[in-house]
């Protein structure tokens, strides 16, 4: 940002969205969060739309990620430097939550399973965690602590629903994109050559919940 003549600019671009007429509806509520400008609206008449808009430059980090999630990996966006303008002001964070692990080891089947009702794993089987990580998006608003490593007890009775597979949703991948759009104020990216993760910058979760009410999961 820069300020001119006492008044505060940012960058603008111009982003063109091609997505199936379905998921008209979900780009429009997107750029309307992100302070984007409708400029255009066509619909080519074979099932898809294209939809141009003017952007904040931040309002469009990670949501390339967003649109390939919305349209199901068939969306389309390119876009180009549109000059500077005045400062769009707020742009409402994310309405979720996280998912925080309370404790080290490696996160297990059973853990996950159990784990998918309350959002959006951001881990798969067998990897290494550690206290304060974020594992995955809660569904609510608030941040959950859990316990992502916890094993299968094991017993002599056989049940129905206990011999049932468990099927496990492929974990979001994070880009560095995605991270730097996802994190919050309390929150910090954390890059290794094989990986990239997101972490509380507080990992005791006692220390934690001080200062932000986490709640525990049982």
């Amino acid at each position: 940002k820069k300020t001119v003549n006492g008044k505060l600019l940012e960058p603008w671009e111009k982003a063109s969205f091609d997505v199936p007429d379905e998921s008209v509806g979900t780009i429009t509520q997107m750029l309307a969060a992100r302070k984007g400008q409708l400029l255009d609206l066509i619909a080519d008449g074979s099932g898809r739309s294209r939809l141009t808009y003017r952007v904040p430059s931040r309002g469009l980090i990670g949501v390339r990620g967003e649109m390939l999630t919305a349209t199901r990996g068939m969306g389309e966006q390119v876009s180009e430097f549109d000059g500077w303008d005045e400062d769009a002001g707020f742009i409402m964070a994310r309405q979720h939550g996280c998912l925080v692990a309370d404790r080290h080891g490696k996160t297990t089947t059973h853990a996950l399973f159990a784990l998918q009702p309350r959002g959006v794993m951001f881990v798969g089987v067998g990897e290494e965690i550690y206290e304060g990580m974020i594992v995955g998006e809660h569904s609510r608003d608030n941040d959950l602590n859990v316990h992502a490593c916890r094993e299968k007890q094991l017993n002599n009775i056989r049940t129905t629903a206990a011999d049932e597979k468990q099927i496990l949703t492929p974990p979001r991948q994070i880009t560095l994109e995605y991270a730097l759009e996802f994190i919050d104020d309390d929150e910090w990216v954390e890059i290794t050559p094989r990986n990239i993760r997101l972490r509380k910058r507080i990992l005791e979760g006692n220390k934690r919940s001080i200062v932000r009410g986490d709640r525990r999961e049982d």
